[in-house]
């Protein structure tokens, strides 16, 4: 449970945009084909590189310090690892 919960806070330190994509990429593949979910993934990927968040990320990495993203906070950790539990165990 320790690694479940390490796990969480790691995901939630990442854009909340861009895990928030990654989330619905993954539920939509359920109802897609391989060459639809593709599409779709790559149009929500595209769709990130508009966003404030990966100008930021692009500027820390290139500035070498830690990203200043929008969407950190305590409540938003918490969802997301509770979302991430009950997915790792199948309770989502």
């Amino acid at each position: 449970m320790d690694e479940v919960v390490k796990m969480g806070f790691g995901i939630a330190e990442k854009g909340g945009v861009a895990v928030w994509m990654c989330k619905e990429a993954v539920t939509a593949a359920e109802e897609m084909t391989l060459s639809e979910g593709l599409r779709f993934e790559r149009r929500m990927f595209h769709a990130l590189f508009a966003t404030k968040d990966q100008k930021e990320g692009m500027a820390a990495f290139l500035e070498k310090r830690k990203p200043n993203l929008q969407i950190n906070n305590a409540a938003w950790y918490n969802n997301i690892i509770r979302e991430a539990v009950g997915i790792i165990f199948g309770t989502a």
